[in-house]
This record gives structure tokens, sequence and C-alpha cells, in this order.
């Protein structure tokens, strides 16, 4: 499971959010001293997604990037986990983008790579 800092991270670069019976998510609200670990298992209309904090999980994350045209490829390094991310674009200069993301967990990994290709996104 990621951080929740992690977490906040790819809300705040714009992951969206769309509940499923099972996800996992901390429940923010002003009046709570610490944020709530819940599983959401309501009717996905009921959830409030604005006081709630998404908690992908690996194939979530890693389903993501595919979304977004990059291809990826997970393995244990000598050094800890590593994701490699690459995706090639006919339409920009070097037509081939790639990146190799190192952390502690798979999920780690994958989050760290899905907010750089995010940030990618936004600064073209």
């Amino acid at each position: 499971m990621i951080s929740l800092e992690k977490a906040k991270a790819l809300k705040e670069a714009g992951l969206k959010w769309e509940p499923r019976r099972g996800d996992w998510g901390f429940w923010v609200k002003a009046e709570l001293p610490i944020p709530q670990l819940v599983i959401y298992d309501p009717d996905p209309k009921t959830v409030n997604t604005k006081d709630s904090i998404w908690l992908p999980r690996l194939d979530q994350l890693l389903a993501e990037i595919r979304k977004r045209g990059w291809v990826w490829i997970l393995y244990c390094g000598n050094d800890g986990i590593e994701v490699e991310i690459e995706t090639y674009n006919p339409e920009t200069p070097l037509h081939l983008r790639y990146k190799c993301i190192k952390a502690d967990t798979p999920e780690d990994a994958a989050a760290e790579a899905l907010l750089w290709i995010m940030k990618e996104e936004l600064h073209g």
C-alpha cells in the first residue's frame, strides 16, 4: 500500500478516482483528529471523493500508466524494486521517452512512475 503522502501527491497531480467496492482510502474530515483508513463498500454514488484520498493498488497504478500510453516493466533489481516505463510518440522530437524508477516496494515504484508521467504531461 502506498503512503498517505504519496496518495495526496497523486490526487494533487490530478489523478481521478471513481470509487469501486474494495478500494482503500483515507477519509479526511476537518472534525477528525487524524485521517481514517477505510475500505469502500458503499454505493459509489454516495462516496464523497472530495473528503477522501484514494490509495490505489498496484494493479490500478499500472493500469493508469498503461491508460496514459506508457509501457511498463516491473522487476526486482539488486538495489530493490524498479519500474521502467517508456512511451513512443512520433510527434515528439525524441520519439521514445524512458524513465527508470527505483523504490522499496512495487506500489511505491509504480506510484512514483505515475507521478513522473503526470508531471511530464503538464510540462509537455
